[in-house]
């Protein structure tokens, strides 16, 4: 007797159902009973949330090092040539800052000098250096060049330690010269190499990182289908004559409007438990009734 009691419930329960399949033309407006999630919808504002996350940059230690130890790299080729050049070892000389140098180089001696400089860097690093930068470097008074290179160091260290993109790298230098040349009254000429020299062996230190960025956008979109859109009920699925598409069908699948000659099984187990709660409420009230009326 429960058994067949709960086939009918069942049987009235289920809604109607279609045998259609993907590419079928519906053969009448089919609408949600109830509210269901519409995945295409969610989908679509998941993947525009994903989207808008922008690239993550991180710094590149590794970047920032290498670019400073080129820029050693270069005044330790310009010192050696200075040596040879100038006969003695810059900051080991005796003599005041602005005693002339022990010979003066001819300047196709420094003109050579300065062509190895650039070679060496451009074999080394595949820099391409100005020679006319380097010879000028090279035809430095010595107090000078020292200055010049303890400027450059310094500014390149600053740079090198932030964040710097292609135009910020830019920016950052040229800033970085003007601070020096207002700093200094004297041999502005001179200084205004620091940029030429930082411009060639600094470089962007800002790299993508591919993981954080692909976490980021994975976050963003599983927090849209966390939150996903739903199709309120009485909307309409798809019309009268309409073909079936997958996300349609996969909703009409979800709303248990699909022949798909399965039993529903979440719907038969809840009315089997309100079937019996409805029982057992009975048996305490007819209990209850026969109870009272055996005292009277």
């Amino acid at each position: 007797m429960s058994v067949a009691v709960l086939f009918v419930l069942y049987q009235v329960s289920v809604p109607e159902r279609y045998n259609l399949r993907v590419g079928d033309k519906a053969p009448e407006d089919i609408f949600a009973a109830r509210a269901v999630i519409d995945e295409r919808a969610t989908a679509q504002r998941a993947q525009s949330a994903a989207s808008q996350v922008q690239d993550i940059m991180v710094r590149s230690a590794s970047i920032s090092e290498q670019c400073l130890k080129r820029l050693d790299s270069f005044f330790e080729r310009t010192e050696k040539q200075r040596e040879m050049l100038y006969g003695t070892k810059d900051g080991k000389k005796k003599e005041e800052p602005l005693t002339p140098p022990a010979k003066e180089p001819a300047p196709e001696q420094v003109k050579a000098a300065a062509q190895k400089v650039a070679d060496g860097i451009l074999a080394d690093y595949g820099l391409e250096l100005n020679t006319a930068d380097v010879a000028a470097v090279l035809s430095m008074e010595r107090s000078v060049y020292e200055a010049f290179k303890t400027h450059t160091i310094s500014a390149a260290a600053v740079i090198m330690g932030g964040d710097q993109g292609s135009f910020s790298l830019q920016v950052a230098i040229t800033t970085r010269v003007n601070e020096i040349r207002q700093n200094n009254d004297y041999y502005s000429t001179e200084f205004d190499r620091i940029t030429s020299v930082l411009r060639i062996f600094l470089k962007p230190n800002m790299v993508y990182d591919q993981e954080a960025t692909k976490a980021a956008r994975e976050a963003a979109a599983a927090q849209v289908r966390a939150n996903p859109i739903y199709l309120p009920a009485g909307s309409r699925i798809v019309a009268a004559g309409e073909t079936l598409t997958e996300d349609s069908y996969n909703t009409l699948l979800e709303l248990d409007l699909i022949q798909t000659g399965q039993i529903n099984w979440t719907m038969l187990i809840s009315l089997s438990c309100l079937y019996f709660v409805i029982l057992a409420l009975l048996g305490l009230y007819l209990r209850y009734y026969e109870h009272k009326r055996f005292r009277l």
